[in-house]
């Protein structure tokens, strides 16, 4: 099963969406500084929509991180 084009496809999706959620939690981390440029876009009710989303973003991003390890171990195998 891990073999397949199917297999390789669904690793390659799994790691561009772990790549887009790490973005997307990076963004609304609670870092952001509240002056200055960032300070506006902290503001912005997009950024607050974002921000009161940023745990579900964790959850979603651990889920793809265990399909990604799992299809990773798969296809590739365990390398030592």
């Amino acid at each position: 099963m891990f073999t397949t084009i199917t297999a390789a496809r669904v690793l390659f999706l799994s790691g561009l969406t772990m790549l887009v959620m790490s973005l997307l939690i990076m963004a609304s981390c609670r870092c952001v500084p509240s002056k200055g440029l960032l300070g506006a876009i902290r503001r912005a009710s997009w950024f607050t929509r974002l921000f009161s989303r940023h745990c579900i973003l964790w959850g979603i991003f651990v889920a793809v991180l265990v399909v990604h390890v799992v299809f990773a171990l798969g296809f590739l195998g365990i390398p030592w």
